[in-house]
């Protein structure tokens, strides 16, 4: 199951594929789609070999398809140990030319600190996403350079709007407002996020500041839990990942500052951690109210973030983890991919946030800072604000 492309409904989309010579490919589209393009560029469109799909399909091998790819990129897959390390070597005959570096060998062994440790001894070259806290260590090392750019990504808190109080717009306003943001980006990112006003980040051209929705304050907050017959107290589960993602530094401070925070408005927030939870598995768990997590944008369209978060289809899939629907929402993301005018687009994304932030299924709470910190007698690095890094032009300079 690809559950990004069954929460954009790919499969009903595309009627069919043509090669029309050897360099055009024909796609027939069941629908008008403005994001289609965006969408294949990702890095969840690669181009597979049919030849070789037909070959795994034959011998029952199907799940070879993700784990034995045969693919046209500057490097081919030579090793992979689970949990331990990832090993590309130079596809020589690669149709831009062969890459700079022989092989390229991901260490996922370690996280946080461990990697870090790595990096400033020597025993690895790059460090990608390294978390906030660290980057006052990496400024102090002459021999690191540390990029930056902002990225296309959101922390945010989903509720399963069917459980409970929660399926109560008023308190999920509540929660909204019960949340200081101020004080999680500087406990949290050190400064190097930004506050979340949307699920659309701030370079997202159709991104919609709302500082009226999505700011802190407690006395309406309280209002709001009293007025939805919560005066005396509400209690709710947080599942909490524990893994630093690029969205979210350190998920175990940020939770404990919202429980702080829902505490304050007289709602106990139980927090259940986790070293890595799996999203699809969260979305059936009863007992989770709410699940602490985030999205890393692989177009800058915004219908990236939307559907897949948040669509009725994207909930039957199991995508969207608040559980949430609304035919008005998903209307309004339908007539975007069909308007060819600018302009008429960005209105009807304003409208889908202007009901977002009226419903609230979800509580953004920040943008984090793309960091990547590399030794210096490397260079070809191309930063890019997608969770990609490609390593094809980089070479060592000494």
């Amino acid at each position: 199951m690809y559950p990004w492309f069954a929460g954009i409904d790919f499969a009903n989309l595309v009627e069919k594929i043509e090669a029309i010579d050897d360099l055009t490919v024909k796609f027939t589209l069941s629908r008008p789609d403005n994001s289609f393009l965006s969408n294949i560029s990702t890095a969840h469109a690669p181009i597979f070999s049919a030849e070789y799909a037909e070959q795994l399909v034959e011998g029952d091998n199907k799940l070879n398809f993700d784990t034995h790819p045969v693919g046209t990129g500057p490097f081919y897959l030579d090793e992979y140990q689970v949990a331990d390390l990832v090993r590309l070597k130079r596809h020589e005959d690669y149709w831009r030319g062969s890459a700079q570096m022989s092989q390229v060998v991901f260490d996922i062994s370690h996280r946080g600190a461990g990697a870090l440790a790595k990096l400033l001894r020597n025993e690895c070259d790059v460090l990608n996403s390294p978390i906030s806290s660290q980057i006052p260590v990496i400024l102090e090392e002459d021999s690191v350079v540390l990029q930056a750019k902002p990225a296309m990504n959101v922390a945010f808190v989903a509720m399963n709007t069917q459980h409970r109080a929660l399926s109560d717009p008023r308190v999920r306003k509540a929660l909204n407002l019960a949340i200081n943001r101020d004080t999680i980006l500087e406990a949290v990112y050190f400064g190097s996020g930004e506050t979340a006003y949307s699920l659309l980040p701030p370079s997202s051209w159709a991104h919609q500041k709302d500082a009226i929705q999505v700011r802190y304050d407690r006395n309406y907050a309280m209002a709001l839990l009293r007025e939805a017959g919560y005066a005396h107290g509400l209690e709710l589960t947080m599942a909490v990942p524990l893994e630093p993602r690029v969205y979210n530094p350190s998920p175990r401070k940020t939770a404990e500052l919202i429980q702080a925070n829902f505490a304050n408005i007289g709602v106990t927030l139980n927090l259940l951690t986790d070293d890595r939870v799996d999203r699809q598995e969260l979305s059936n768990i009863e007992s989770v109210d709410m699940l602490l997590t985030g999205w890393v944008g692989n177009t800058g369209d915004p219908d990236n973030y939307l559907r897949p978060l948040l669509s009725c289809t994207s909930k039957r899939e199991g995508l969207n983890l608040s559980m949430w629907c609304n035919d008005d929402f998903d209307f309004i993301l339908d007539l975007a991919l069909e308007v060819n005018q600018p302009r008429y687009r960005l209105n009807l994304y304003r409208q889908a946030q202007n009901i977002l932030n009226e419903e609230v299924p979800v509580l953004p709470i920040a943008h984090g800072q793309k960091y990547q910190a590399h030794n210096d007698n490397l260079t070809g690095f191309r930063t890019s604000p997608f969770n990609a890094q490609p390593f094809d032009q980089v070479m060592r300079l000494k």
